[in-house]
């Protein structure tokens, strides 16, 4: 009964307990994607400079909702770095998604 009621508040204290991610404020508008990999494609068509090719790619990925736009002004919540250099881990307030974008939104 004792080994109960302990797991039971364990439990319930990791349930209470909020989410250790930091806010931040989006300062230039950025696509964000998962997983990792669609975020580096559509980085590799940005430098590029295909217009027309990042055009379709992005109005694919946001119809299929593997990415999301993130507009300036826009409060995310960063939960850790991505595997590529300059790739951060967000998730859009709201959403329980977690999307992979570049630093650079938030200089």
């Amino acid at each position: 009964m004792r080994v109960i009621c302990v797991c039971a508040l364990t439990l319930a204290a990791i349930i209470a307990s909020p989410l250790q991610a930091a806010e931040a404020v989006v300062k230039a508008d950025y696509l964000a994607c998962t997983p990792e990999r669609l975020f580096n494609r559509s980085e590799r068509i940005r430098q590029s400079g295909d217009e027309q090719a990042l055009k379709a790619f992005t109005a694919g990925a946001l119809i299929a909702e593997s990415c999301v736009a993130l507009k300036s002004g826009t409060t995310v919540f960063t939960e850790g770095k991505g595997k590529g250099v300059g790739i951060v881990k967000v998730r859009p307030k709201g959403s329980f998604k977690p999307f992979f974008t570049s630093e650079l939104a938030f200089q």
